[in-house]
């Protein structure tokens, strides 16, 4: 029983670090487009260098209002937006294979 009980705690440990360094281990990069101060376009990189997610503030307001997210292969797979600029999604595209669908 105290083997398996290690076993279990082993396994647990393990999983958690593992997802932890694969979803943790995040870079990121700003721009500021229009040179006032607050970054407008942020780059979120995996561990590995993959794109996982841009944020775009598009009226220069501090705020995001778009959110792109990647998959492992650094393709677009789901977009939120905030057209109306608003500060609530508005907008939801899905990608399929790099591209906008619907």
């Amino acid at each position: 029983m105290k083997l398996i009980s290690v076993f279990v705690i082993g396994l647990v440990v393990g999983a958690l670090s593992f997802y932890g360094y694969f979803n943790y281990n995040i870079k990121m990069a700003s721009f500021d487009m229009n040179r006032d101060g607050t970054s407008d376009v942020q780059y979120l990189y995996r561990y590995n260098s993959t794109l996982k997610q841009m944020r775009i503030d598009r009226n220069h307001d501090g705020k995001e209002d778009s959110v792109i997210n990647y998959d492992r292969f650094s393709i677009p797979v789901y977009e939120h937006g905030d057209d109306n600029f608003y500060g609530v999604y508005d907008t939801d595209i899905e990608y399929e294979g790099g591209d906008k669908q619907g």
